[in-house]
Parts: C-alpha cells; structure tokens; sequence
C-alpha cells in the first residue's frame, strides 16, 4: 500500500467512528428520558408550537365558508322576461345595420372609364352618400382607393362619376361639370 491511500483509510475510519458516535448519543436522548426512579418522562414540547382547540375550529370554519362561497347558487329569476317579437325570431342573420335609420342604396359599379362629352351627366346626390370609402393606399407611383369593398384608381368610374383625384385625406369626384369632395372613412 502506498502511504497516500493509508492516510486516506486512516481518515475513513476516523469519520466511521464519529458518525457512528454521533448516532448513539442521538438514540440516547430521545423525546423519553428516565428520571431518578427509573420512570420514563416525556419531554415536553414549547409551549408556541401547539394548535389550541379553537384555532383548529376556526381554521375549519374558514375552510367551510370559502367552500360554500364558491359553489355555484341557482338563479331564480324575480320578474317574467318579455317575449321576444315575432320579426326578431323570423331574422336568418345579420341583415342591415340596426343602428342606422337609412336604406341601404345600391352602388353600381363601371369598370372602364367612360369618356368624357359634353353633356352634363345627371348626378343623384344620395349615391354620393352611399359611397363609402375605406382606405387609401399608394404603392411606388400609382395609388389606389378602396371603396365599397371594390379598389379604384384615377380616372374610373363609379355611378357616373369618375374618380378624379386621390388624396390621402379626400377622393374628388367629378360629375359633368360638378366637382364632389369626399373624405377617407366617410
């Protein structure tokens, strides 16, 4: 054996003797112990660490109540609810927009521009309004407008109209001889 690995057993064995010191003397003095006369105590614990009677009530209690308030109660209606109109459970879907107290206009929609002559063309004003235009959008030189859902650029025609000039604010229309101004998002 070289002396490196008896230093290392002597070392083992000395650790062996102090851990099994160790465990006796922890065996010994256990929660009992033996008085005078022979008699086994228990050692008593401090007096913080106990749960008092009413702690352990109240904690129960507690627990009871969260319990009951997080099942779920029935609804018992107070009042009768209206019954619903015979129109309202004939509509399939959406339809039109509730909230706007107007009829809905049709657009018609000119593909290729129509060219211009000498005759003033005969403007409705209401299909101005039923024109609605949703966004601009400029891509390199060209730009375009979305209205109705349908994309234009200058010079076509929408309701005998053609679409003069686009702004990123406002789209002018021009009418025979009228010229209309229409804002973006109107």
């Amino acid at each position: 054996m070289t002396p490196r690995l008896k230093k290392l057993l002597v070392g083992f064995a000395i650790s062996l003797v102090i851990m099994v010191s160790d465990r006796i003397s922890r065996s010994s003095s256990s929660s009992t112990s033996i008085d005078s006369k022979g008699k086994k105590e228990e050692k008593s614990r401090p007096r913080t660490a106990r749960i008092g009677k009413s702690r352990m009530r109240r904690v129960k209690e507690e627990a009871a109540r969260i319990k009951k308030s997080k099942e779920k109660k029935a609804i018992i209606p107070k009042k009768k609810f209206k019954p619903i109109p015979e129109d309202v459970l004939a509509l399939a879907d959406w339809g039109r927009n509730p909230f706007s107290s107007k009829d809905p206009l049709i657009v018609n929609q000119v593909i290729r521009p129509v060219k211009s002559t000498n005759k003033p063309a005969k403007m409705n004003v209401s299909n101005v309004h039923a024109l609605k235009i949703e966004s601009v959008a400029t891509l390199g030189d060209k730009t375009f407008v979305i209205i109705n859902g349908h994309r234009y650029q200058e010079g076509d025609n929408i309701d005998n109209m053609i679409i003069e000039t686009i702004e990123s604010k406002r789209i002018i229309f021009k009418s025979g001889a009228k010229t209309i101004v229409k804002n973006v998002g109107s």
